[in-house]
């Protein structure tokens, strides 16, 4: 998305309440929950090879890893208390902060937005205003969601002009043409429409 690129986007978070924790001693063992933002993909892959390799324990650490919902759940699971680390996007964390939740920033994950738009090639989709009157998938509780309104707004696209179509994780409504367009990391999306040998094309 060059008009929508962002230098800091996907962030560690931690209760600001954790800040005051003492520190492990040889004889204990904290038990820790982190929440992904979304399904495992290739952005997770330090946290699954840190628990394979032990390190966590090495830390003091009994790490559970938690497949997230989006970064929305991450961020209100978190201030709940539910999780002890949440991995959350910038967007979804300043509405937290600034409706009062008690969570704080204690890493940077990304340097740049990885957030795009995948269609199917030959859809007739290649630039943002190829949009009008496309039918995009949406998920509510991610990250992408506030991001792609604002991505609308930005390229003079009311959110009018366009079907949105409730979407969760799969990418079956892309492959089977209920949705046009799906919002989503480039990490991720455009990968995993590759698998079926659908060729994907990347909005930036």
């Amino acid at each position: 998305m060059n008009n929508f690129r962002r230098i800091i986007v996907l962030l560690l978070l931690v209760v600001t309440l954790l800040t005051s924790c003492s520190k492990n001693t040889a004889s204990q063992v904290d038990e820790v929950k982190l929440r992904l933002n979304w399904q495992p993909g290739a952005e997770h892959v330090a946290y699954y090879l840190a628990s394979e390799k032990g390190y966590y324990k090495d830390a003091g650490m009994n790490v559970e890893i938690i497949v997230g919902s989006g970064s929305g759940d991450s961020v209100k699971l978190l201030a709940t208390g539910d999780v002890d680390f949440s991995l959350a996007a910038g967007a979804n964390v300043i509405q937290g902060v600034s409706s009062g939740m008690p969570i704080k920033v204690i890493g940077v994950i990304y340097q740049d937005d990885p957030t795009s738009f995948t269609v199917l090639d030959g859809k007739g989709i290649t630039k943002l205003e190829d949009l009008i009157g496309k039918k995009i998938g949406v998920a509510l509780n991610s990250s992408t969601y506030p991001e792609y309104l604002a991505l609308l707004k930005r390229n003079g696209i009311d959110q009018s002009q366009v079907t949105e179509v409730p979407v969760n994780f799969g990418i079956e409504p892309l492959l089977t043409g209920q949705i046009d367009a799906f919002p989503g990391f480039l990490t991720q999306i455009p990968l995993q429409v590759q698998r079926p040998v659908r060729k994907p094309l990347v909005i930036p």
